[in-house]
């Protein structure tokens, strides 16, 4: 019925055609022609608009656990609650696709429809892969400078260009980390030396220190970002979690997150590098 409704119109509109003059509907002040039946124009949909309708499913099932709600080397999703836009951008380097927002590499995407991650497989609710697909449409086409075009760093980002050497080896944070023991007196530099699950742990300051400022997945061992604020903090939470053994970790050796030195080398060199970041004499991204 609807083709032939249009066939019919189309077949009037010819016969009115050839008798006479048709009426073009209103004339605006400017000479232009408006179609009375057109519906009216719609802002574009915004971004948290476009990224409300897979939040929820993103906590469910990527959060389903502990895995990426705090309890792995990428969490992007809160404790508790829907996921929010802000957190999953600051991981977009691990998310969102290599050119940003490019689907196809977008571990946020792929990984939901079915393929083989962390051991197990793992598919979105019907609808949140082509809901992602629509978040992304929207930032790509965000003007420059917004959240398509060209994206601001991320406070992880920043964070890495905060960060000094100097101040890495005089906390002496890569040696403490290395040498701390857990509850069966097996120092973390034997597991972690070469970065075992995302955590790098041995005596040499420059490696560690490089790899933690230089990619972020290293970076998520040591700091993380409060959920409420963006801001980086130390990854206590995590790191507590581990020596906890809480899920995903229960193969994990028990540990004190506060026992020994370690944690207090990595509070006060967090320390340093927030006094540099709120004095603004930060150094540039390194990555």
């Amino acid at each position: 019925m609807k083709y032939l409704g249009s066939i019919l119109t189309a077949a009037t509109l010819l016969s009115a055609g050839c008798a006479g003059e048709l009426d073009a509907g209103p004339i605006l002040e400017d000479g232009t022609l408006t179609d009375p039946n057109e519906p009216p124009l719609v802002a574009p949909q915004s971004s948290e608009e476009a990224f409300a309708p897979i939040a929820q499913d993103l906590q469910d099932t990527c959060g389903n656990g502990g895995c990426h709600a705090g309890g792995t080397s990428v969490p992007f999703l809160p404790a508790t609650g829907p996921a929010t836009m802000e957190l999953v951008m600051q991981y977009q380097t691990q998310l969102l696709g290599n050119p940003l927002w490019d689907q196809d590499t977008a571990t946020l995407y792929t990984y939901g429809d079915g393929r083989s991650h962390a051991g197990g497989t793992f598919n979105y609710q019907m609808g949140t892969t082509s809901g992602i697909s629509a978040w992304f449409a929207v930032e790509k086409a965000a003007p420059t400078g917004g959240g398509g075009g060209a994206p601001q760093p991320s406070a992880m980002q920043i964070w890495s260009g905060c960060m000094d050497l100097t101040d890495w080896e005089n906390r002496n944070v890569a040696g403490l980390w290395a040498n701390k023991g857990t509850n069966g007196n097996a120092d973390c530099i034997i597991c972690h030396a070469s970065g075992r699950s995302g955590f790098l742990a041995n005596v040499n300051d420059q490696e560690v220190f490089d790899f933690v400022t230089q990619y972020p997945s290293y970076m998520a061992g040591y700091f993380s970002l409060d959920p409420a604020t963006g801001e980086v903090i130390v990854a206590e939470q995590r790191l507590t979690d581990v020596g906890q053994r809480k899920a995903p970790n229960q193969s994990h050796p028990a540990y004190s997150y506060s026992a020994g030195n370690a944690n207090n080398a990595l509070e006060a060199f967090y320390a340093d590098t927030k006094a540099r970041l709120d004095a603004g004499t930060c150094g540039p991204p390194r990555f």
